[in-house]
């Protein structure tokens, strides 16, 4: 991963700095990366005649010594920066000769208990990776985390201290935090992307400087019927019909977005009997595709059972459903109950399972932070890392507006193409991945 221009095998050491009564993530350094941060750092000792002879008796120490000395350099110089930064977690450098210098803050909950935390923390690996990943380009990324702390009042000092020295800011997590980020951008002229929003406030999607790397409802609804139209064609919509979920807004805008690219629509009962469905289907030459909001993860799997009876007995007629993104967490990838059924999954980030690609990301993930990653899939650390692919990219080509020259991204886990409705709404990402298995088990994801 790293280029071996100072060293011809690297070393890792892996480091845990306590600050502020708090860990930080355990990371592993490799030898030429503290050699280049201890002789950057140190360049002022080369005007000292004093301490350029001290210099020079240190360049005909044994190397394993030297080592060792640059390791305490190494911490002490990070001991002595994040003390400066107050609450600042850590302070991760990757630099690289040439290029374009780019500063992100990172705002997340790193030091809470329970899934926020570590969520946080792989979404800020992925980010890492992606740095460490640049580097070859000719990138040169500092990125450093800020714990968001829980509390409304405490996001303020944060913002105040990572702002002198940011080029672009990422996070916070907490519902709430989000408008005041917003609101602090703004202020500040300082773009801001908030990758755990889904559904912003008047103050949020009315803000220029804000973006959304997560698609809102209506988004969802406009590109996953384009996705659809495209695969099925000419189709016929059975709407099963549950009691109010929280899935229900987001599926009738669906179904609204359909019936306007020309699909007829045919409402049914969530409880429809096999026969039922059958009756209602269409046979010609037009799809059937199935959609309804039920957050039930039992009436999903009789679903699925209902849905697979119906084709089995129905081969001339095309029948296909919409999985819904929450469903998987009942019901996962190779589910018997799904295999004799044509299934449609939108979800802005996706790949599929034991791809090589986001395989070896997964074992670099393993190599560096010495854990596994949190989740299955590992969604956090695979968007932390596209996202960081595209954020710094654009950074480093176009400065802070580089939204604005709309570069399009196609990552490992999950697109970038971002718009937005007029001049002064914020940044939403239109980027939704298909995934369509077929009847005979075969796969494909389908995206703009």
């Amino acid at each position: 991963m790293h280029s071996r221009k100072f060293c011809k095998s690297p070393v890792k050491i892996n480091a845990s700095l306590t600050i502020m009564g708090g860990v930080v993530p355990r990371i592993s350094f490799s030898t030429h990366i503290m050699r280049r941060i201890c002789r950057e750092k140190c360049k002022f000792a080369t005007k000292s005649p004093n301490l350029a002879i001290i210099m020079k008796i240190l360049s005909i120490i044994n190397m394993k010594i030297l080592s060792i000395i640059k390791l305490l350099c190494l911490f002490l110089l990070f001991q002595v920066g994040n003390a400066v930064q107050g609450k600042s977690l850590s302070g991760k450098t990757l630099s690289t000769t040439g290029g374009h210098d780019v500063r992100v803050g990172v705002i997340l909950p790193f030091k809470s208990d329970g899934e926020p935390g570590r969520r946080s923390l792989d979404f800020y690996r992925g980010l890492l990776l992606a740095a460490d990943h640049l580097r070859s380009t000719g990138v040169s990324a500092h990125i450093a985390a800020y714990d968001e702390g829980v509390a409304a009042s405490a996001l303020t000092p944060v913002l105040q201290a990572a702002a002198p020295q940011t080029d672009l800011l990422v996070g916070p997590y907490h519902m709430g935090h989000d408008v005041e980020a917003a609101n602090f951008a703004l202020g500040h002229e300082m773009p801001v992307f908030l990758p755990f929003c889904v559904q912003g406030s008047r103050q949020i999607t009315g803000n220029s400087f804000v973006a959304l790397p997560l698609p809102d409802d209506v988004t969802w609804a406009e590109v996953t019927a384009t996705l659809l139209t495209a695969v099925l064609g000419r189709m016929q919509v059975l709407v099963l019909q549950s009691n109010a979920t929280p899935l229900a807004h987001r599926t009738q805008m669906l179904v609204d977005c359909l019936k306007h690219k020309g699909a007829r629509l045919k409402p049914l009962s969530i409880g429809a009997t096999p026969a039922e469905i059958a009756e209602a289907m269409s046979r010609k030459r037009t799809a059937n595709l199935v959609v309804t909001a039920t957050t039930d993860h039992d009436v999903v799997r009789n679903l699925a059972r209902k849905l697979a009876a119906v084709a089995e007995t129905h081969a001339q007629a095309r029948l296909a459903v919409v999985v819904q993104p929450e469903w998987t967490v009942g019901i996962k990838d190779g589910d018997e109950a799904w295999d004799g059924v044509e299934t449609l999954l939108p979800t802005v980030g996706f790949s599929m399972p034991y791809a090589r690609e986001t395989g070896a990301l997964t074992e670099s993930y393993r190599h560096w932070f010495h854990s596994t990653p949190y989740g299955e899939p590992p969604a956090d650390f695979l968007m932390g890392y596209d996202m960081g692919l595209y954020i710094l990219t654009g950074l480093s080509h176009h400065g802070r507006g580089f939204v604005e020259k709309r570069p399009k991204y196609k990552g490992k886990y999950m697109d970038f193409n971002m718009k937005r409705e007029n001049g002064t709404s914020c940044w939403v990402n239109h980027s939704i991945r298909l995934l369509h298995k077929k009847l005979d088990g075969t796969k494909a994801i389908v995206s703009f």
